[in-house]
């Protein structure tokens, strides 16, 4: 009876944690912070083309860094000009375990570094307009995977 009962007890502590090990890679293995990189269709401007999307699972390193940059942004003063013709890129901060977009933004890179256009109320067309120091840039840059469409 006792060489029964030691197989089973290994047996069932194994089961245990194998399903533990399952349930915690299916449940963790979601990412909770995503960015979504799109550019406008060149035919149709209301039609936006993921070009990429990286996540926290992948390359936390680089949503950390997205989230610093977003943080030191400065706010421009003179935007009157600013936010004509088409951007860069569209940079959504996603939260998909919330089903929540935190940021929803249109960048222009310049020669100095960039033009960050976040959206507020939802809308495309109303934006509050902030620069990047051209290091910050360079990072972003670095990151999106169609490079030939930068200008």
């Amino acid at each position: 009876m006792k060489a029964f009962k030691l197989p089973a007890a290994v047996l069932f502590i194994s089961c245990v944690f194998l399903i533990g090990y399952l349930i915690g890679k299916y449940q963790f293995n979601q990412p909770s912070r995503e960015i979504v990189i799109a550019y406008e269709d060149e035919n149709n401007s209301d039609i936006k083309i993921i070009k990429q999307t990286i996540k926290d699972t992948e390359k936390q390193h680089v949503i950390d860094n997205f989230f610093m940059i977003w943080m030191q942004k400065k706010p421009l003063e003179d935007t009157e000009s600013v936010g004509e013709g088409k951007p860069d890129f569209y940079i959504m901060l996603n939260s998909p375990k919330q089903s929540v977009r935190l940021v929803n933004a249109q960048i222009w890179f310049t020669e100095d570094g960039a033009i960050i256009g976040e959206e507020v109320g939802g809308s495309e067309k109303q934006l509050n307009y902030f620069s990047i120091p051209k290091e910050n840039a360079n990072y972003i840059k670095a990151h999106i995977n169609n490079k030939e469409k930068l200008r």
